[in-house]
């Protein structure tokens, strides 16, 4: 048996699983010439489900010419608006004709010759003549989606393999229109995909790829004895950490700019703030904090924490202790969150208990950075 153009399109509805707009499109020219070449029609379109006015309709997704109209299936007194609303809701091909072969226009009598529906609506079709109009339902499922619209200028009468040929192009359109459906969805949820990722990406903390870097912050006059203690106890964690002191920024040429590079490169800071009092008094208090450190915390708070009054979990505080040799802490925290340097009375500082406070701070930023 000879193949038809319609028995063709139903092979390629068959071995394609994704269509965009533009094979759309093609195919939809493809479908255009075909029945043009074949009946010389006055209007071919293509109507899909949709809402319209907050009732079922039906929406031209595509046409023959310029013309989108879009309806409800049924009017306002519960009539069909129009065959293409009747076709859809009753599910049936139609053929429509009038009886003495003229114009389906005004009130003359109408008949369907492909199912022998009765009490058809009237047809209307504005600014053109035409002697028949055919309407076959899409479905999907066994549901109906749409409708396929074709018009023509001059009076035809239904043949065995016409009609065969017209069903076999509302199914291929059914197909395809689920097939672009569904693109259109991959294309939407691909998008939000990626928006997601994006947003995560900027939003979220992430555990390094790389040893974290530690970033110390101290003054230039800070006490040797607990800078010491700091640098052997950050040693011991050298297979862990990367480390890097305030003072090697201090080589390079701009010491502001170097500063702030490496601290947003570093996980952890941790900041010594305490320096000695120049010239103190008898009644002075001997320790003060020393500004750029105060700065410098600011900025890992800022970076490591959501609020600036929550407890620092991305970076370690430490200074002498209050009141006995320094001003109030110039931020918020927890006792238990800073670590407070102990001294003897000959103000030598309780290297152990440093040592020991730093090493339970230091494991636990490590064991809150792992996932």
């Amino acid at each position: 048996m000879t193949k038809t153009f319609g028995s063709r399109l139903r092979e390629f509805a068959l071995t394609v699983d994704n269509v965009d707009n533009d094979a759309f499109d093609n195919l939809w020219q493809l479908v255009n010439s075909y029945l043009e070449q074949e009946f010389n029609f006055a209007y071919c379109a293509l109507l899909v489900k949709n809402e319209v006015d907050r009732e079922v309709g039906l929406l031209t997704w595509q046409s023959s010419d310029s013309r989108k109209p879009a309806f409800s299936i049924r009017s306002a007194d519960n009539r069909f608006n129009g065959l293409a609303a009747y076709s859809f809701a009753q599910g049936k091909s139609l053929w429509v004709v009038s009886t003495e072969r003229e114009p389906l226009d005004g009130n003359i009598s109408i008949r369907d010759l492909w199912t022998g529906m009765k009490e058809l609506p009237s047809h209307t079709s504005p600014n053109i003549s035409v002697k028949t109009a055919i309407f076959v339902p899409l479905y999907w499922d066994g549901a109906p989606i749409g409708v396929l619209d074709l018009q023509l200028f001059d009076y035809h009468e239904p043949t065995k393999i016409v009609k065969e040929e017209l069903k076999q192009i509302a199914e291929t359109f059914s197909e395809i229109r689920t097939l672009y459906r569904n693109n259109t969805t991959q294309k939407k949820n691909t998008k939000t995909a990626i928006d997601r990722l994006r947003k995560s990406l900027k939003e979220e903390s992430w555990p390094p790829l790389t040893t974290p870097k530690v970033f110390v912050a101290s003054s230039g006059r800070a006490d040797e004895t607990v800078m010491g203690v700091i640098k052997t106890t950050l040693n011991s964690f050298n297979d862990q950490l990367r480390v890097h002191y305030w003072k090697e920024s201090s080589k390079s040429g701009n010491i502001n700019w170097d500063i702030l590079k490496q601290i947003k490169a570093s996980r952890f800071g941790i900041c010594y703030f305490s320096e000695p009092v120049e010239a103190a008094g008898k009644n002075d208090l001997p320790y003060q904090d020393n500004p750029n450190v105060i700065f410098e915390a600011g900025m890992f708070q800022a970076l490591t924490n959501s609020s600036p009054a929550e407890h620092p979990t991305g970076w370690i505080p430490i200074r002498e202790a209050h009141p006995k040799l320094t001003a109030p802490p110039p931020f918020d925290f927890a006792q238990q969150r800073m670590i407070i340097i102990e001294r003897d009375e000959n103000n030598h500082p309780n290297i152990d208990k440093l040592k020991s406070d730093l090493k339970g701070h230091i494991e636990n930023l490590l064991n809150l950075s792992t996932y």
